[in-house]
């Protein structure tokens, strides 16, 4: 059911579109298999629009709410991982730089 808010790029259209084929969802695994690395790495598949498309299948309207809050707390959780991993990277990399310095300082 949820293959179709990754297969079409708005809501609307994922409302009128009839439900996608096995093929279809394979093919959505395999391209989220792929932005993942394989597995590898955390990606969203959840947008925020997408929780009103489930919310209204399921007929629980309070379940998009609960949805699009995930949804920005994941935002928020793969932001800071992603500036996390980039300062670490940077500092790997200066430090990398500057051999000859490191080991001075291990010998002081």
């Amino acid at each position: 059911m949820y293959a179709a808010g990754l297969i079409h790029p708005t809501r609307q259209e994922s409302r009128e579109a009839p439900a996608p084929t096995q093929e279809q969802i394979e093919e959505v695994a395999k391209q989220v298999g792929q932005r993942s690395n394989g597995g590898e790495e955390e990606t969203l598949v959840l947008l925020r629009w997408n929780g009103k498309l489930l919310a209204e299948r399921f007929k629980i309207p309070a379940m998009e709410v609960e949805i699009e809050r995930a949804v920005e707390q994941v935002q928020r959780a793969l932001k800071a991982k992603k500036e996390l991993n980039e300062e670490k990277r940077a500092i790997e990399k200066a430090t990398a730089a500057r051999p000859e310095e490191n080991v001075k300082k291990e010998r002081i």
